[in-house]
């Protein structure tokens, strides 16, 4: 069954997620540790210049494949050659004009480390496919093995890198690591192979959704890089540096949290969209079941981050804690915001996509340049402000290709909020009336132990009766594995 093999593929893309999240934080704590923030900030930079390929390798091709329906050989072949021409041809030229990329800058060290970065492209070309051919049949358990092993063998070289002393260039070797071993292990793992070459009659097929899911993956980019680039050349490389710890705290929860709505939620819109009826049930109840998870979290992460991440990464990064917390805000739509891009995407509703993307990126490029003279903290509360104010839109969008409802999106999390935001007042608190006279260790232990305890409790007395029983029949499920249960509680 179709709902199956979506739950196991939400299932593994979660335990994938959660395994590798835990061994990215504990890489990323020991390289922050031992690197400082000048070498992150010369890599962001470095990657902000090829992320915009990027796009088209990792995630236009990818999409367009496992959205493709039917799909042929000839698509895939396609899709394969495109791939490695762009790979080539832009790591050439990016390579070819790093010195004044750099000079923009002015940072003469980012050239050397930009040439050989370039070449990242050409692993994320080649695995674009494979990739592709495993998500659109939903396996996902492969996926996150191969981004596991990954994630240690990267790991580990960043790590002893950095401790002998290599710099900035152990992030770029652990980059080389991860991309060529997920390449080599998803072309094993997806047993696909090229039988033939570009045929004109396929890409023409192809090329509406994929030209729309370009452009908007493009400006989504550029939405998204806009305050690196702005932060890099306005304050500098080492405020980058801190700036990027500060969005990876964000990233990194909200990778763990949604990576297996991320992966699975385009195949499963793309496969349920013909019973619209059934797809609004579904839709409220996994944006329920979300909700319920992810605010706690973020909001959670947001109360104690100024005191955790000092004391975690090293005082070196102590600016990064007001940035962190205002950023992990954006998880109060992050659920919400996956979901609702699926959705569009799956009903091939690119142009929405792309009309949404726009206004982000007017928006964001506005909100930037007013808050760029105020320093890193304004600089985060405009990237906020931008996700917050355009949540509307995107949700008055879903309900143009699927009937549902802002309000009904809206209040499908409400008690998760309005619990989410008690627990994060009453964390605050707690650090206020302890920080004076305990040690700063034991106040974080205390205000993780409140919020913990202080969120259920709320939640509960929030919900109605059917919401709680609801969630913990879930639970249940999920504990046990149970995937005949969890598909009945999420299509039924």
């Amino acid at each position: 069954m179709v709902e199956r093999r979506i739950i196991r593929g939400a299932i593994w893309a979660g335990l994938g997620s959660w395994a590798g999240s835990l061994v990215s934080f504990l890489v990323f704590v020991a390289t922050a540790r031992l690197l400082g923030p000048e070498a992150f900030g010369i890599i962001a930079l470095a990657w902000v210049v090829l992320s915009f390929v990027d796009m088209f390798l990792g995630k236009t091709i990818t999409e367009t494949l496992v959205q493709r329906d039917p799909l042929n050989s000839d698509h895939s072949n396609s899709c394969f050659w495109i791939a490695i021409f762009v790979a080539i041809a832009f790591a050439g030229l990016l390579s070819l004009f790093a010195d004044p990329l750099a000079a923009l800058f002015g940072r003469d060290d980012l050239a050397d480390v930009l040439r050989v970065y370039a070449f990242l492209l050409v692993p994320i070309g080649l695995r674009a496919v494979p990739l592709a051919m495993l998500r659109r049949a939903l396996r996902f358990r492969e996926i996150a093995a191969t981004n596991m092993a990954s994630l240690i063998a990267a790991g580990l070289t960043a790590v002893t890198m950095a401790a002998s002393g290599f710099g900035v260039w152990s992030l770029v070797a652990s980059a080389f690591v991860e991309y060529t071993l997920t390449l080599a292990l998803f072309w094993r793992a997806a047993g696909w192979r090229p039988t033939g070459f570009i045929r004109w009659s396929a890409v023409q097929e192809m090329r509406a959704f994929a030209t729309n899911t370009f452009l908007a993956a493009l400006i989504t980019q550029a939405t998204l890089q806009i305050p690196r680039l702005a932060v890099g050349a306005y304050l500098g490389v080492a405020a980058l540096g801190v700036f990027v710890i500060a969005w990876n705290a964000f990233e990194r929860i909200n990778t763990l949290l949604l990576a297996p709505v991320r992966n699975v939620a385009l195949p499963a819109v793309a496969t349920m969209r013909k019973d619209v009826a059934q797809f609004r049930h579904s839709f409220l109840r996994t944006l329920s079941f979300s909700t319920n998870v992810t605010y706690p979290i973020f909001l959670g992460v947001a109360a104690v981050a100024p005191m955790a991440i000092p004391l975690i990464f090293g005082s070196q990064w102590a600016q990064s804690g007001v940035a962190a917390q205002i950023l992990l805000f954006i998880g109060l739509r992050s659920a919400v915001t996956e979901l609702n891009g699926a959705v569009i995407k799956g009903f091939d509703r690119t142009d929405l996509t792309i009309t949404l993307s726009i206004i982000n990126l007017i928006l964001i490029s506005i909100l930037v340049w007013i808050a760029l003279p105020y320093g890193l903290e304004a600089v985060a509360l405009a990237v906020l402000v931008r996700r917050l104010v355009t949540w509307p839109l995107s949700a008055h969008y879903v309900y143009k290709v699927c009937d549902l409802t802002v309000k009904q999106q809206l209040m499908a999390g409400a008690p998760a909020f309005a619990a989410a935001i008690g627990m994060f007042i009453a964390v605050l608190a707690i650090e206020k009336v302890l920080l004076a006279s305990a040690h700063p260790v034991l106040t974080l232990v205390a205000m993780v132990a409140a919020g913990a305890a202080i969120y259920p409790s709320l939640l509960y007395l929030l919900s109605t009766a059917g919401e709680r029983e609801d969630f913990k029949n879930l639970v249940r499920r999920l504990a046990s594995r149970d995937v005949e249960g969890i598909k009945r509680f999420l299509f039924s």
